[in-house]
């Protein structure tokens, strides 16, 4: 847990996020995704506090390649 509240709960190896994880915001959103040496990587979902899906992007090395669906 970071001092601004963020929960990180992944895998890190050498220092880095690596595999799925899932990182938790103060205000209740929830972002469930894969990273590859820090950096977002692969499919990732955004949940409101209601659990409930609110969006879905896909990274490439960090970069967002796939915008969220409707």
């Amino acid at each position: 847990r970071w001092a601004s509240g963020r929960c990180f709960d992944v895998v890190f190896e050498d220092g880095k996020a690596n595999g799925q994880g899932v990182l938790t915001y103060p205000s209740g959103l929830v972002l469930k995704a894969t990273w590859k040496n820090d950096k977002l990587h692969g499919p990732a979902e955004l949940f409101n506090s209601n659990g409930q899906k609110v969006e879905n992007r896909v990274y490439e090395d960090g970069t967002l390649i796939s915008e969220p669906e409707p």
